[in-house]
Parts: C-alpha cells; sequence; structure tokens
C-alpha cells in the first residue's frame, strides 16, 4: 500500500456540553428486555485467549487485513498503522490528523478512512446519539442504563455533563458473533474481558481473527477452530 494514500471522510458535530461533550437533545426510550443470553459472561463455545499484537497501539478501534496480508488499524493520536500478522514489526502507513474510526482496503491498493473527533461516550461500549439515546456496543447489559433510559431529560442531561469516569459502563467483555445476510447468528464466542475489551472490529483472515478495541493498547489476535 503506498504510503499516505488515503481516500477520508470527516466526521462532524454540531454544538457541545460544557467539558466538550456533544450537545444531547434526551427522549425518552423504552429498551426490550434483555435476553438471558445478554447476562451469560462466556458463549457456550468459549472466545480463545487473546494474544496482543502491536502493544503500543493506543485505541485501535477497527481492524482490517490488506492483500498483502498486513493488518491495518487507526490509533487515537491519528495514524493508519500496518502490523506483520507473524512477526508484530509495526510501520506507519498514513496520518490522518485526525481520529480514524473505520478503515477499507480499497481496490487501487489505497485505504478508505472514515474519521473526526470521537466524543466522550457513556462508558466504554457506549455511544450516544444526538438525541440523547445511548446505543449499546458490545458488552453486556447495565441494568441502571436501561433505568436511565425511562427517565425524563433533565436527569440525562445532568448526568452526561458527569466526567466520563463517573458514568455507568458495561462489565467487561470480549465478544464477537457472526451474522449471515439474514440476521442468524451462526457465530457466538465470548469471554470476560480480563485480556482483551470492548470490541468494536473483527476481520478474519487465514484462521484468525484480529480484534478492535477503542480502550485496548493492542490489536487481539485469537485463532480460529477449523470447521467441522
Amino acid at each position: 500500500m503506498p504510503e499516505g494514500k488515503l481516500v477520508a471522510q470527516p466526521v462532524g458535530t454540531s454544538g457541545t456540553e460544557p467539558g466538550g461533550k456533544p450537545a444531547l437533545r434526551p427522549v425518552r426510550w423504552w429498551p426490550p428486555r434483555r435476553p438471558p443470553r445478554s447476562r451469560a459472561p462466556y458463549s457456550r463455545t468459549p472466545l480463545p485467549p487473546v494474544r496482543r499484537l502491536a502493544p503500543a497501539a493506543r485505541g485501535p478501534e477497527d481492524v482490517r487485513v490488506d492483500a498483502t496480508g498486513l493488518v491495518l488499524t487507526g490509533v487515537q493520536d491519528g495514524p493508519v498503522l500496518g502490523l506483520d500478522p507473524a512477526d508484530g514489526r509495526v510501520r506507519m502507513v498514513a496520518d490522518t490528523g485526525g481520529r480514524p474510526l473505520g478503515l477499507c482496503p480499497l481496490p487501487d491498493a489505497a485505504a478508505g478512512v472514515r474519521y473526526g473527533a470521537r466524543p466522550a461516550a457513556g462508558g466504554p461500549g457506549l455511544g450516544t446519539d444526538r438525541d440523547g439515546a445511548a446505543r449499546r456496543g458490545p458488552g453486556r447489559g447495565d441494568p441502571l442504563l436501561d433505568l436511565l433510559h425511562r427517565t425524563g431529560g433533565g436527569l440525562r442531561r445532568t448526568l452526561w455533563r458527569l466526567p466520563s469516569a463517573l458514568l455507568p459502563g458495561p462489565r467487561p467483555t470480549a465478544w464477537v458473533i457472526a451474522l449471515d445476510a439474514p440476521g442468524r447468528v451462526v457465530h457466538d464466542l465470548q469471554r470476560p474481558g480480563t485480556g482483551f475489551r470492548t470490541v468494536t472490529g473483527v476481520c478474519e483472515h487465514d484462521g484468525r481473527l484480529f480484534l478492535g478495541s477503542p480502550v485496548e493498547s493492542a490489536v487481539g489476535v485469537v485463532p480460529l477452530a477449523p470447521s467441522r
């Protein structure tokens, strides 16, 4: 991949709260009842232990593998890194000057990058739309968050102004689910997030899963069981 060849799409925000968080217009939302599976710390076939690749990669939110087998990831301070999965060597592919959020290798050997200022969320594994309705990312549900969805907007706006470290979040977990085209779960792999947590990006290549996470300092790697 030629160094620095990028197609970039910025992500803008309008309006902020004190402390630089995005402004909210809270609405009341009644979440559906959580299924029993969401309460379990392990899947029936547990996710294998996660090996850490490139332990200096801060916040590798998304991961992709290019045509040469190089693992691509964007990190917090702007670079897009290329990681060699065989020996762990890291090289700079490009610097976006922003916050890379999503990557997509393109046919002409460039990389499409979605980037922007990453707003503070309501805790790891949570994103918040500007209407104030939190959307769960990876992680086990929190009954307190379900209760907050049903409260009026004033309370939520007050809580939103607190430092992010004081806000509730899901229990640490590493959870990967694969869906087929109609949306049926075909693979379900989970383990407690003691060694790697809050998986937001996953890419399968050469018998392995490469995992990204905005709260980790490395890319995760797990072997896949052979297909029967």
